[in-house]
């Protein structure tokens, strides 16, 4: 497996972590994350709610839910969404790049990060 080469660190996470935005008219809700990093997410969206995903398209109203981060919102543009639109899919992985994030919570969103350790 090569090394991949990201401008940012990028930190598994688990159920404390959501996001929440608008896309396409419809509110996703506290919506899990596989992870996260300061230039964005995966999130995993149920498979019945993801064919409308394409890559290029945005997020309105992105928000971060943690209790560590404000509640600031901001746009996220969708760079991948693999397996959108397979009805056979329980889940499907939507990679959200951040757009327009403010420094309060671009700062706590590095904070958070930082202190995750990487895994063994």
């Amino acid at each position: 497996m090569g090394i991949e080469n990201r401008k940012f660190r990028r930190v598994v996470v688990g159920p404390e972590l959501t996001a929440s935005f608008v896309h396409g008219g419809q509110l996703f809700h506290r919506i899990g994350l596989g992870n996260v990093s300061l230039g964005g997410c995966m999130a995993l969206i149920p498979g019945e709610r993801s064919a409308d995903f394409e890559s290029g398209q945005e997020l309105e109203a992105l928000t971060l839910n943690h209790e560590l981060l404000p509640s600031d919102s901001f746009t996220g543009r969708v760079t991948y969404a693999l397996g959108a639109g397979d009805s056979d899919m329980t889940w499907v992985g939507i990679g959200v790049q951040f757009l327009e994030m403010g420094p309060a919570l671009r700062n706590s969103l590095q904070a958070l990060v930082d202190g995750i350790p990487d895994p063994d």
